[in-house]
């Protein structure tokens, strides 16, 4: 609300997430789709993460309130097997946490 009166961050629509319930569960889960790394091997990680990575940058500067653009993504990402995106969440949420928790202390302090 403080956003849309003072225009200061430029954000027009908000995702909200809540956190899951079983925060002991979810950390499980992430560390377990972050152990595929072992399973996948450092070359092959890496070149998981390039590649997701390439996918995501192709389609950064694309109109996000075209649904056909969520649909070419969703056909360029079809590519990974499912352990294999397990993976990259995994690598994507552990890049970033540090950012969250300093964001967070900064709002509670």
């Amino acid at each position: 609300m403080i956003d849309a009166d003072e225009r200061k961050i430029g954000i027009d629509k908000f995702l909200l997430v809540n956190p899951p319930l079983d925060l002991a569960y979810a950390f499980a889960k992430v560390d377990e789709w972050g152990a595929f790394q072992n399973r996948f091997g450092r070359d092959k990680s890496q070149a998981l993460v390039a590649k997701a990575l390439g996918i995501v940058e192709s389609f950064s500067k694309d109109n996000r309130s075209d649904l056909a653009v969520f649909d070419k993504l969703a056909k360029a990402l079809s590519v990974f097997t499912t352990e294999e995106l397990q993976f990259l969440i995994a690598e994507d949420l552990q890049a970033l946490l540090p950012e969250l928790v300093y964001v967070t202390q900064g709002i509670h302090d």
